[in-house]
């Protein structure tokens, strides 16, 4: 109806690490969930290509949002998001304290 064009990058504004990430799924899904980091010069040392981190220009899309419709900055969507993930998960009986321990702290 606003006759809107051109490139809109439909994300959440913001920047949110890996790491960030890891620490929600550690607070709401498994506190037990280890993990290990490393550092850029370790990761340098085994990618091929330098890593990328990015950030989406929200500015056009947060300026022609209609009146009234949030869009939450990209680390309130993410506590949301495990929010939500935490009460599906309990509702279903899934979280990891109630799974077989095969199951539980396989990702480094």
């Amino acid at each position: 109806k606003k006759g809107l064009t051109g490139v809109y990058n439909f994300t959440n504004p913001g920047v949110i690490s890996h790491y960030e990430v890891l620490a929600l799924f550690r607070k709401y899904i498994d506190p037990n969930f280890k993990y290990t980091g490393f550092s850029m010069e370790e990761q340098a040392k085994i990618l091929k290509a330098d890593r990328s981190n990015n950030e989406l220009d929200t500015t056009k899309l947060m300026a022609d949002m209609p009146e009234g419709v949030v869009i939450n900055d990209i680390k309130t969507a993410f506590e949301l998001c495990f929010q939500r993930m935490k009460a599906n998960l309990t509702e279903k009986g899934v979280l990891p304290d109630n799974l077989d321990p095969i199951y539980t702290n396989k990702v480094n």
